[in-house]
């Protein structure tokens, strides 16, 4: 395992240091952002397989546990699901999906490269988890998955994901445009998506964009406060069951032409 220029290695040491002393359960809040920014230095790094991202966090995961109350589920948390579902990557370089299974789409471990996680008001969550379910490789709790899923009930607008030919650019959002989409967002894919998935002919696959939060900010200095959602495509053959593509930030009321669905995420 090799550092990356931005010297994320570095923070790791002490991150072992504050966890080491953590005997007992923390605020929620302080937990979250402990293990918010633990993953975000530690997606920085290089591994020399990309199955390893779950092996080789399970030593931290193990001693955050103490500082939790809820299970520990494929690089997330069961008792701040939600909030730990809204990540989105870096795209200071162009990364492709692994060949081997590292996790269930929902989880930032699914994918290599930098992510961000997104704040949000804990007083405006309007998607739900019902059930979370994650298989482990082996006994280690903390360790490799070899499947999961989640299910949630929230609301969903379906529209269409586009491939947009622009010369010289990389899988940033100025390369896929969420087609009939007039208000104004920001589409970040999770990884440089395959031309397989899109239509020969239109250059579009249907997509399903979840609502899962609004940016923690005062409402009185914002009137539309962001939006965070999550890119979602069928997984074909098996009904309300689907992958996620990607990330999108919304500045105007989508919520109004979305429906409440229950979809199970793998």
């Amino acid at each position: 395992m090799t550092a990356c220029e931005c010297g994320a290695l570095s923070q790791i040491p002490y991150t072992l240091w504050r966890f080491s002393r953590i005997k007992r359960p923390l605020d929620l809040d302080d937990a979250i952002s402990i293990w918010h920014r633990l993953v975000q230095s530690y997606s920085q790094l290089k591994l020399s397989r990309a199955t390893d991202i779950l092996p080789a966090l399970s030593g931290l995961a193990r001693l955050h546990s103490v500082a939790r109350r809820g299970r520990y589920v494929a690089g997330l948390w069961q008792d701040s699901l939600i909030k730990d579902l809204i990540w989105e990557t870096s795209h200071d370089v162009a990364t492709e999906r692994p060949r081997e299974y590292c996790g269930p789409t929902w989880s930032w471990a699914y994918r290599s490269g930098h992510v961000n996680f997104q704040r949000i008001d804990a007083h405006r969550i309007p998607s739900r988890i019902e059930a979370v379910d994650v298989d482990l490789a082996g006994p280690d709790a903390f360790g490799q998955v070899i499947s999961g899923s989640i299910i949630i009930r929230g609301p969903i607008l379906e529209t269409s994901l586009k491939s947009v030919q622009v010369p010289g650019a990389d899988h940033t959002e100025g390369k896929y445009k969420l087609d009939g989409v007039d208000l104004k967002y920001s589409f970040k894919p999770d990884y440089r998506l395959e031309k397989t998935i899109f239509d020969r002919l239109t250059s579009s696959c249907t997509v399903y964009c979840l609502l899962l939060g609004y940016d923690a900010v005062d409402r009185k200095l914002q009137s539309y406060p962001n939006s965070f959602w999550i890119v979602l495509r069928p997984v074909r053959g098996q009904g309300d069951t689907f992958e996620r593509l990607g990330f999108c930030l919304t500045w105007d009321l989508w919520e109004e032409w979305a429906v409440i669905r229950t979809v199970t995420i793998v």
